[in-house]
């Protein structure tokens, strides 16, 4: 089990990061009067576990959106 989750380590932080995202979008329409603690606390943890869940190839195109180079 713990193979697994070590091979697949990178897809389980993307998928559960998008999750994190959208429960936050959306938790007012599963849950009235959803907590804004709760809110403050998914969408900043799940864009952080997609930013970690890129591959290191990626990251280099970031600068690229901003110079002219």
């Amino acid at each position: 089990m713990l193979e697994s989750i070590l091979k697949h380590k990178r897809e389980l932080m993307g998928w559960t990061g998008i999750t994190a995202i959208v429960v936050c979008m959306f938790s007012d329409a599963f849950v009235t009067d959803a907590n804004a603690t709760l809110r403050f606390f998914l969408l900043p943890s799940g864009i952080a576990l997609v930013c970690l869940a890129l591959p290191r190839s990626i990251w280099p195109k970031f600068g690229s959106w901003w110079t002219t180079d």
